[in-house]
C-alpha cells in the first residue's frame, strides 16, 4: 500500500474538493482540456512528472487531500482522507475514492453543507503538517516504513 498527498484546486485557485467528495473520485486534470506540458512549466511540478506519479496509484492506496496555508507558509492543512477503490484511470485521469474522513473546518462551508454524501469521520481537530516538497498537485508514492514521522500525522484516524 502506498500513501499519496494530492491537491483539490482547479488552476491553483478554485477549490473543487466538494465535487470530489460528492462524486467519489479525485482527478488532477480535466481529460478534455489539458496540455501535457505548457510552455515554461518544468521540473518537479511538471504535468509529465505528475502524470507519471498518477499512473502509479493502485486500489487500496491511501489518499490525503492537502491545501497550502498561503504564499510563503511552510504549513499545509489536510482536508480529507480516502482509500482508492480503483487503480488510476489515465483515460479520464481519475481515481475513484472512498472518502472516509474530513476536516471539521470544511463542515462550516456552504458548499459542504449542501452535500448529501459526506465521509463518516470528522477529524477531532484541524490537521496541519509541514509542506516539505509538497507544492504540486500530486506527491507519492510514499511508504509507511520510510516515512514513520509524518504519515501517521496525516493518515491515521
Amino acid at each position: 500500500m502506498n500513501y499519496w498527498l494530492v491537491g483539490a484546486t482547479r488552476g491553483g485557485e478554485e477549490e473543487i474538493l466538494d465535487s470530489f467528495i460528492e462524486k467519489g473520485y479525485w482527478y488532477c486534470w480535466d481529460s478534455k482540456d489539458y496540455k501535457p506540458n505548457p510552455e515554461g512549466f518544468s521540473g518537479g511540478n511538471s504535468i509529465i512528472r505528475q502524470q507519471n506519479s498518477f499512473r502509479k496509484i493502485k486500489k487500496g492506496d491511501r489518499i490525503a487531500v492537502k491545501r497550502l496555508q498561503g504564499q510563503g507558509s511552510k504549513m499545509m492543512d489536510i482536508l480529507a482522507i480516502g482509500i482508492a477503490r480503483t487503480d488510476a484511470d489515465e483515460n479520464e485521469w481519475r481515481v475513484y475514492i472512498d472518502w472516509i474522513a474530513i476536516s471539521p473546518n470544511l463542515l462550516e462551508k456552504d458548499e459542504f453543507k449542501k452535500l448529501d454524501k459526506l465521509p463518516n469521520i470528522v477529524f477531532p481537530s484541524t490537521r496541519e503538517i509541514e509542506i516539505g516538497e509538497c507544492r504540486a498537485s500530486i506527491h507519492g508514492p510514499y511508504k509507511l516504513e520510510e516515512n514513520k514521522e509524518w504519515i501517521p500525522k496525516v493518515f491515521f484516524i
